[in-house]
């Protein structure tokens, strides 16, 4: 094999050693989960908070800060998210 193949398939594998290592990187988002006895706080990657707020169902999700529905968990851009907050929602009404 030649020099400039050699070279150009070195270049190849450091690009997809690159790719892959890349793909590993998860971006980790803070997940608080609000309860009766206090808060509980880690830090999760994006498809194990999903899975988080599968869990608790009667929660209420603020992503940011920002109170969100369970139909637009899906279509969040997960990358840009910080901090997601699960809550007990709060019911009302007359004793």
């Amino acid at each position: 094999m030649s020099r400039a193949a050699l070279s150009h398939q070195s270049r190849f594998i450091r690009v997809v050693a690159l790719e892959t290592m890349q793909q590993r990187l998860f971006i980790m988002i803070k997940l608080r989960i609000l309860n009766e006895t206090g808060h509980t706080e880690v830090m999760l990657a994006s498809e194990e908070i999903i899975e988080q707020i599968d869990t608790h169902p009667t929660h209420w999700v603020f992503v940011d800060g920002e109170m969100v529905s369970r139909e637009q968990i899906t279509t969040l851009d997960w990358n840009t998210v910080e901090s997601v907050d699960l809550t007990p929602a709060i019911v009302g009404g007359a004793f």
